[in-house]
């Protein structure tokens, strides 16, 4: 059986990322970042997610931002079988991201942004703070426009920590 190419690669990536960054992600943080550097597709990645979660190889965990993936020993295992099919520029490719990204890939699990159209036409933007399964720290705008909505979302990643701390301030 070739593991160059195809579903089974494909699934031998996202075990190799999983394993290095040995942290929580979700799926469509971990589908897009392999997708967009080419080292499988993305549909091939959310497919191989689910047979990975069935086959126990990751485990899926609720969070407050919405599903998340770990490897399991399982895995890690399988893995270890099977990680000399991947060449090793690629491994070294995926080791590179997860070390430079690693704290923007964690600040995707801790700051959360999400936006909402109203039915007459305005955004309202949920942003909040979340450790664990805990949310420590949430507010609520409406803006007037979808770009308004994007800044805010993207602003709040870099900015989260002295709003969260400026409002204890003001309000303890």
């Amino acid at each position: 059986m070739s593991f160059s190419s195809g579903y089974v690669k494909a699934k031998l990536i996202a075990l190799y990322f999983l394993n290095g960054f040995r942290d929580d992600i979700s799926k469509e943080s971990l589908s897009g970042i392999i997708g967009d550097h080419g080292w499988a597709s993305y549909l091939e990645i959310l497919g191989c997610l689910d047979e990975l979660e069935e086959q126990r190889m990751i485990a899926a965990i609720p969070r407050p931002f919405g599903q998340s993936y770990r490897i399991t020993q399982l895995g890690i295992s399988t893995l270890g079988t099977f990680v000399e099919e991947l060449r090793l520029s690629l491994r070294r490719e995926i080791d590179d991201y997860i070390e430079k990204n690693r704290e923007e890939l964690r600040k995707d699990t801790q700051y959360i942004g999400d936006w909402e159209q109203q039915l007459d036409g305005s955004y309202v933007v949920s942003l909040k703070v979340a450790e664990g399964n805990r949310i420590l720290f949430g507010i609520e705008l409406h803006l007037p426009d979808v770009e308004s909505a994007r800044r805010a979302v993207r602003n709040f990643r870099d900015n989260a920590i002295d709003l969260h701390s400026v409002i204890i301030e003001k309000l303890l």
